[in-house]
């Protein structure tokens, strides 16, 4: 929770400093922020995740294998099902994040065209 919380805070400090330095395209910068991130976790979840699922590769009992997942599971009752679980959900967030981010790029791409001069009446 608190690495979302994070995230959440770190993309809309970045979308109002692009708005403050007027960036054109600030909503999809942000967003593509917001899919870098998770994308990190992700990673540190799968690899913690696929780490403990072969308990006879190391000392056999749960842990987590680094920072990332430490800092997003946090302590508790590790296992393997919270695992699965953190890094299912990761996945999802990520993908809708995906998502949101075309739906951005399109819609400031179409109010970007819109605002410009059409072609057609420059040579008139």
């Amino acid at each position: 929770m608190l690495y979302a919380a994070l995230t959440l805070l770190a993309v809309l400090l970045v979308a109002g400093v692009l708005k403050r330095l007027g960036a054109k395209a600030v909503y999809s910068t942000a967003l593509l922020l917001s899919v870098l991130l998770p994308l990190v976790a992700n990673f540190g979840l799968g690899q913690n995740y696929f780490y403990n699922l072969f308990p006879g590769m190391h000392d056999g009992g749960l842990r987590i294998s680094n920072r990332v997942a430490y800092f997003i599971i946090g302590d508790g009752l590790w296992t393997q099902a919270l695992f699965r679980i953190a890094f299912e959900r990761s996945v999802w967030i990520t993908l809708s994040l995906i998502v949101a981010y075309a739906a951005t790029k399109i819609a400031e791409s179409k109010t970007e065209r819109s605002k410009s001069p059409s072609r057609l009446t420059r040579y008139q």
